[in-house]
């Protein structure tokens, strides 16, 4: 998966962490709210619209928005068996997204139960920006 970025950089209300030197111990990810317009768009079907994301910023790693539940079109995601695991977040749960006669394998994920202290991404949705049509943060592409 590619870097997803907004237009001039990480979104301003999510702080970037410093690069860590390798002989310093990892940051934890930094998880916040955000009130920037997110919309996804999949085979002229829009799958997400939300005021309501949230951004991740993990040392090493691109940036990541989830948006919540109630503004996705979930009807649009089917569950996979594919499953990971992440160190911060717990179990991750996939999903190919499906409109129309398009598939995107994989191409959405959420962390249906994280530790208490990233408990903003409990049943979040993110979506892989190289499988969308159209990412935009506050109407400006986010570039994959």
């Amino acid at each position: 998966m590619s870097e997803l970025l907004w237009p001039n950089g990480p979104h301003p209300s999510v702080p970037t962490p410093a690069d860590d030197p390798s002989d310093r111990p990892a940051r934890p990810p930094l998880v916040a709210s955000t009130s920037a317009h997110v919309r996804i768009v999949f085979a002229g079907v829009v799958l997400a619209d939300s005021h309501d994301a949230v951004l991740v910023r993990e040392p090493g790693r691109p940036p990541t928005c989830y948006v919540p539940p109630e503004d996705v079109l979930v009807e649009h995601l089917r569950r996979i068996e594919h499953q990971t695991r992440s160190e911060a977040f717990g179990r991750a749960l996939y999903y190919t997204v499906v409109a129309g006669d398009r598939e995107a394998a994989e191409a959405a994920w959420c962390y249906p139960d994280p530790p208490a202290d990233f408990s903003l991404l409990a049943r979040a949705i993110a979506f892989d920006a190289d499988q969308m049509d159209e990412f935009t943060v506050d109407a400006q592409p986010a570039e994959a």
